[in-house]
This record gives structure tokens, sequence and C-alpha cells, in this order.
């Protein structure tokens, strides 16, 4: 499961680029063997039911013209993030680490329209930014399809049956 990733702290601008990336990864990891997304709703639902929640927060979030001045019809854009992968059924956090890109010579055409939304997806305008954060899409995903191979499985304990000295486990029906 990925939810949405904070903000940067004082975040004003309209846009959500917390939502923008963690929907950019929802859609990379979906077209990765071996993943299967989950949506969850700890309101309605008591236990997660994913093996693996990534989580985390925009650290840098920079699109500033001025880094590109060599060519006026260009701009730049620097993303950080820091990531966390938290174990679904403990809730135990597994894994931080922090990423970061940066993209310069994008086309500064659409650079003050952001992103635009659409039926399913962000399409994002500003070329850097769509670089930056692919780049980082990238990394992440990659980053976190070797270190899942090797992280513990884990089964929540939701019952005894001390008569038959037997525990019951929820651990999903391929474990």
């Amino acid at each position: 499961m990925v939810k949405h990733f904070d903000n940067p702290l004082g975040w004003t601008d309209e846009y959500n680029p917390g939502a923008i990336i963690s929907d950019k990864l929802k859609s990379a990891f979906w077209n990765l063997d071996g993943y299967h997304l989950i949506e969850f709703d700890p309101k309605t639902q008591p236990v997660s039911p994913a093996q693996f929640i990534i989580q985390g927060k925009i650290l840098t979030f920079n699109i500033d013209p001025n880094k590109a001045m060599d060519d006026k019809n260009s701009t730049s854009a620097e993303v950080g993030i820091e990531l966390e992968v938290v174990s679904g059924k403990t809730w135990k956090p597994l894994v931080k680490e922090k990423f970061w890109s940066s993209s310069s010579g994008g086309s500064r055409k659409n650079f003050g329209k952001l992103a635009t939304m659409e039926p399913k997806e962000v399409k994002i305008e500003n070329q850097g930014v769509a670089r930056a954060m692919g780049n980082l899409v990238m990394q992440v995903t990659s980053y976190v399809n070797d270190i899942v191979k090797d992280l513990p499985f884990e089964a929540m304990i939701i019952g005894i049956d001390e008569e038959n000295e037997a525990v019951m486990i929820s651990a999903g029906s391929m474990q």
C-alpha cells in the first residue's frame, strides 16, 4: 500500500505534491511484477490487509527558474523525500531512507502550470518537475523492490486456543 506523502512544511500552493508523488509511485508499483496494491481505510478496517505500507514526506520541492540562467527558456526542479516502509501488520517501521532528484533544462513553456488533473492520473506540465519526479520514482521503486525481498515476513496473532494449544495468525492466504 502507498499512502499519500505529506507535503513540505508550510506548503500553501493549490496543488498537492505529496498526492502527486504517491500517485506516481502507485502507478510505478502497479506496473512491476509481484505487487498487488490495495486501498485501506483505518476508520472502517481495524487491521491493514497490506504486508508493507510505503509512506513518507516531501522534504524539498523547489521549482527554480533562476538555476538554469544559461538558457532563458528553461527551468530546473529539485525534489527530496523521506521514505518509510512500515509493516502492514504491526505498523513497525522497517526502513527509512531519503531520496533526492533534480533536473534542469525543462521547458519554461508551462512554468506557471505545474500539473493538471486527468481522469485517472495527474499530468505534470512542468518538464523540470516531471523529470525530477520521474527519476525519484525510479529510485524509490528500485530501492523498495530490492529491500522487500529481504524483510522478514510478519503476521499478527489474532487468537489463542489454549484448550487445543493452538495459535491463530492473520497472514494472508498466500503465506
